[in-house]
């Protein structure tokens, strides 16, 4: 079988889905199994989009790329199905189409993305559910919050629990946990965070648990890595490494005391799989997807409970 597979989401955004994307990719070249995953985007069937900025792209994506930018791209390859990756899939039926939705961002309260993005993706996905032959989910969680909302699919969506790169993600040598130390002038015992910035992410509350921290060990950092946010006072000292390879990142999980990674609601979570592949001991939130991928085998604690934050923090500092 031969797949369309839309990869235009990893030309915007350099985050979790663009990883599920590019490893999904690699996966399927290295374990051939008959089927065939045939790239797609946007840039490279209409160039002339490259140019555009970022908001007047986003446009030309949402309004004619899915649809007809898609469907002309899967004839063209001559492939028998086309793939959405990141929400959206062309509402037709020729040729068939599949899609996998990462979260329940299009109906979430409170809201984690923007007006026109939540009204945009619900739109999609209202007129692409009757039609498509299936829709993938990481998790049972993430399932049951969209079928709240397109019952339709409740025969055609498939939970496939997401996977690491365990080439990439394993325990590192001390001696290059200490030369990442150096680069980024990490002196002192840290509490790791991976893009903790955004509104579900709350940075906010896990900064104050830490500042809340009772007897801490001598020059505790916070270390922050991926997008940047606007520098604002903090009680505790913070360094930002910026984006980060990753080798890079392995070398951060295997030297950090925990990764603090307690989002008030997320689609999956990588970190918290990547953390416990380095052997990183890992803080996050019950009541949410994250309980479900860590298992019993992290800290969990409620995300909005700033004092069971704290003692989860000072639990791990000391054990």
């Amino acid at each position: 079988m031969r797949v369309a597979f839309d990869t235009s989401v990893t030309e915007t955004d350099p985050g979790g889905i663009s990883r599920y994307v590019t490893e999904l990719l690699a996966a399927f070249a290295r374990q051939p199994n008959g089927i065939d995953l045939v790239p797609i985007s946007m840039s490279a069937e209409w160039p002339w989009t490259r140019n555009l900025e970022r908001h007047l792209r986003v446009l030309a994506h949402d309004q004619r790329w899915v649809g007809k930018g898609q469907v002309s791209a899967c004839r063209r390859v001559e492939a028998e199905i086309v793939h959405g990756s990141a929400f959206k899939v062309a509402a037709v039926a020729d040729p068939a189409t599949s899609m996998t939705i990462h979260d329940d961002t299009p109906w979430d309260d409170p809201p984690t993305a923007s007006l026109y993005n939540r009204v945009n993706l619900r739109r999609t996905l209202r007129r692409a559910a009757p039609l498509v032959r299936g829709a993938l989910v990481s998790t049972d969680t993430t399932a049951n919050a969209i079928l709240r909302h397109l019952p339709e699919l409740n025969d055609r969506i498939h939970v496939t629990p997401f996977g690491i790169n365990h080439e990439a993600f394993r325990p590192v040598p001390e001696h290059l946990v200490e030369r990442m130390r150096r680069a980024h002038g990490i002196l002192g015992p840290y509490i790791l965070m991976v893009g903790p910035y955004g509104p579900r992410k709350n940075f906010p509350a896990m900064v104050q648990a830490i500042s809340r921290i009772q007897d801490p060990p001598q020059g505790l950092t916070i270390v922050v890595t991926g997008r940047p946010a606007k520098a604002t006072p903090m009680p505790v000292p913070v360094i930002h490494t910026g984006f980060v390879g990753d080798e890079e990142l392995a070398a951060l999980y295997s030297g950090a005391e925990f990764l603090f990674y307690a989002s008030l609601n997320e689609g999956f979570g990588f970190p918290v799989l990547e953390a416990m592949a380095c052997e990183c001991a890992v803080l996050t939130s019950s009541g949410t997807v994250l309980e479900e991928l860590a298992g019993e085998s992290a800290l969990l604690a409620v995300p909005s409970d700033v004092e069971a934050l704290t003692a989860a923090c000072e639990t791990l500092l000391r054990n």
